[in-house]
């Protein structure tokens, strides 16, 4: 076999917007094999959007593998740049037919290269467990233990057919509401309300932290509104839109928050995000309760929308139980994978 040769595209070479329709191509490939109905895989416009992004928080590299100049995988080096500043989080991507070429070792090695010139010391990554849906070794698991991962944490797919019926929303809600009488539920589309972004920024923060994380060497993230007005307008860029429903304690903070985000490439699929109930707030049903506010409102704003998706720790039973309250399925096994470098 011809050598592999691995390149770090840069957004200002004249040959970017080629390479990196290219560097889409394998990403979907590599992401669908065995996993064509569980996939869920992000538009050209945003990968792109994330690699030229001028985000103060986090830096996206993006890496093309060539053989006799064409581009047979790739890869994504992610690194955050204002916290957890000695992990970087690395995804490579080999479609079926080039594997067990050294392909995929030749882009990690590469991103271990600029990991580790940015001081860097662990990588983080997630990788599918198999089978696929026709019985294919997808692969991901056995690559990263050849390359000496660890699995840090096992994580749940979870699914959930729309809409869901409003009778069985309002039962869920008043089920709860006695449970979290002194609070405010909250619920807006787009940016967070300005007199609540401080304290949201806050809690969304430690979202990481709370729910259960394994064995993965993690901080919480650095909260300042700027840098969340940034997120938000790239996310807009993106062509992707949020609805969110927060619980207001007496004196004014956010203690419980849930997102729910649309995306303009799949109309049809809506990505569970952050869900996070604040540790001293905990015990009044505060999580099903803003989950429910949200999904209704969701159900309006996104009328087009038919299934929910959403990840959760293995070990997260409490989070796990509000899903199954609202009708998820759990679909596919993730394992979060780290490597010490060193």
């Amino acid at each position: 076999m011809s050598t592999v040769q691995v390149e770090r595209l840069d957004p200002a070479s004249p040959g970017f917007d080629d390479a990196v329709r290219a560097w889409h191509g394998v990403y979907e490939a590599a992401c669908r094999y065995g996993r064509a109905s569980r996939a869920t895989t992000w538009s050209l416009d945003h990968l792109r959007g994330g690699v030229t992004s001028d985000r103060p928080d986090l830096a996206r590299h993006a890496y093309v593998a060539r053989v006799d100049g064409e581009v047979v995988g790739g890869g994504m080096l992610s690194l955050p740049r204002l916290d957890n500043l000695t992990t970087a989080n690395p995804d490579v991507w080999v479609p079926v037919e080039q594997r067990r070429r050294g392909i995929g070792r030749a882009v990690h090695t590469a991103m271990v290269a600029d990991a580790v010139a940015q001081g860097r010391t662990v990588l983080q990554a997630g990788v599918h467990q198999g089978p696929g849906e026709q019985g294919e070794d997808l692969g991901g698991p056995g690559f990263a233990a050849a390359l000496g991962y660890e699995v840090a944490l096992v994580e749940l797919q979870s699914r959930v057919d729309l809409p869901l019926d409003l009778v069985r929303l309002d039962a869920l809600a008043a089920a709860a509401a006695p449970h979290h009488a002194a609070y405010t539920l909250r619920s807006w589309e787009g940016p967070v309300p300005e007199d609540l972004v401080a304290s949201y920024v806050e809690l969304d923060a430690v979202v990481d932290v709370e729910a259960p994380s394994g064995d993965l060497e993690i901080e919480p993230l650095h909260a300042d509104v700027d840098v969340w007005r940034h997120k938000e307008r790239e996310a807009a860029a993106q062509g992707r839109r949020n609805v969110s429903t927060a619980a207001v304690a007496p004196d004014g903070d956010v203690v419980a928050l849930t997102e729910l985000w649309a995306n303009d490439h799949e109309p049809a699929r809506l990505h569970q995000w952050s869900t996070i109930v604040r540790r001293d707030h905990r015990g009044h049903r505060l999580g099903l309760a803003t989950k429910v506010a949200n999904q209704r409102l969701a159900q309006e704003r996104f009328p087009e929308a038919r299934q929910v998706v959403t990840w959760n720790a293995e070990s997260n039973a409490h989070m796990l139980a509000v899903n199954v309250d609202l009708g998820f399925r759990v679909v596919e096994r993730t394992c979060s994978v780290q490597l010490r470098l060193g």
